[in-house]
This record gives C-alpha cells, sequence and structure tokens, in this order.
C-alpha cells in the first residue's frame, strides 16, 4: 500500500503531538497540577452578553435577582458590570470623541 509523503509528515506529526501530550499531561499528573484546578470556571453573569454598554443601576438589579433566585443553588454566583460603568454617555459610543468618563479620584 503506498503513503504519500504528504501524508506520512501528517501522521508522523499528529503521533509525535501525542506523544507530547501525554507526555506533559503525565508530568502534570505526578506534579499534582490536576488536583489545583478548579472544578468550574467562575459562574456568574455578565452585563455586556446582554447590555453591552448601555446598563443601568435597576436592569443590573433585576438581573442579580433572577441570578439569585434560579441560578444560584447551581453554583452561579457572580455578577459582572462589565465595560462601560465607567461613562456618563455610553448610549454614543460610536463617537469614541464625545464621550465622557466618571471615574472616581
Amino acid at each position: 500500500m503506498y503513503i504519500s509523503k504528504r501524508i506520512r509528515r501528517c501522521l508522523a506529526t499528529f503521533f509525535l503531538l501525542l506523544a507530547v501530550g501525554r507526555s506533559v499531561a503525565g508530568v502534570a499528573a505526578r506534579d499534582g497540577v490536576g488536583e489545583k484546578l478548579a472544578a468550574n470556571p467562575p459562574m456568574g453573569w455578565n452585563s455586556w452578553d446582554s447590555y453591552g454598554l448601555t446598563i443601568n443601576e435597576s436592569q443590573f438589579r433585576e438581573n442579580m435577582v433572577v441570578m439569585a433566585a434560579q441560578l444560584k443553588e447551581f453554583g452561579w454566583q457572580y455578577v459582572v458590570i462589565d465595560e462601560g460603568w465607567y461613562l456618563q454617555n455610553p448610549e454614543i459610543a460610536s463617537m469614541p470623541d464625545r464621550l465622557r468618563y466618571t471615574v472616581n479620584a
């Protein structure tokens, strides 16, 4: 059976990467690295996903109440106001030269 040079190189690369990956995984397991990893990523809701730059305080609080009531029991614990909290006028984000920043001293 004939296997082209290109396929042989691909297979060799694949097996080399597989061997390296197994080696790294073995070292990590032996050194206890796996024991230090979190069981889950940080679980939370982020304002950017729904509101972008435009969330206000009442919208944030409403989402926080829903999170606490419906998702907390499943491990969700963070409610984050993302980008834009420092802007007085986030609704004009498309005009960066007119944005007004409000950061406390």
